[in-house]
């Protein structure tokens, strides 16, 4: 399809492309449900929402579809460019949807000369608090030798 990831089920469905003043718009089903930032820290709201009983176990299963949906994006040549727990909508059968694809590009040379690209000289775009330390321009952190791995045998009081 020209838009390239309207079959992923983690992908709020798309409806149409249209041009409005040259630009590329996304029609799109609205999505009734929660943001994952506003229930990922908060064990009881998502035991009451949606019967979660690990917390963590639930958030990585959340994180796997998330991976899921960016796997596809990305084998389509689309890169969001603004994912964060705010733009993934969790509806209230569990289903999981990345959303705001609004500074999404497109990386295929062959791709319609419509859809988006990134522009010459363009700067980071996306949420500053989310970003890689390196598209903001900081320097990436220094690397500490890593410690050697130790093992020992299992013992009564540790068993593996």
């Amino acid at each position: 399809s020209e838009v390239g990831i309207r079959d992923s089920p983690n992908v709020g469905p798309i409806h149409d492309l249209v041009f409005e003043k040259g630009q590329p718009q996304l029609v799109m089903r609205r999505i009734e449900g929660v943001q994952w930032a506003e229930v990922m820290s908060d064990s009881e709201r998502a035991r009451a929402d949606f019967g979660v009983v690990d917390l963590l176990e639930w958030n990585l299963r959340v994180l796997l579809q998330v991976c899921n949906a960016m796997r596809l994006a990305h084998d389509r040549h689309v890169v969001h460019r603004d994912l964060k727990p705010e733009n993934v909508m969790l509806g209230a059968f569990g289903e999981v949807y990345v959303l705001d694809w609004g500074v999404a590009i497109v990386t295929d040379p062959e791709a319609s000369p419509l859809l988006p690209r990134q522009r010459p000289g363009e700067g980071p775009v996306g949420t500053p608090h989310h970003m890689a330390p390196q598209l903001l321009g900081d320097p990436p952190p220094a690397r500490r030798p890593a410690a050697p791995a130790r093992c020992s045998p299992p013992s009564p009081t540790h068993p593996p």
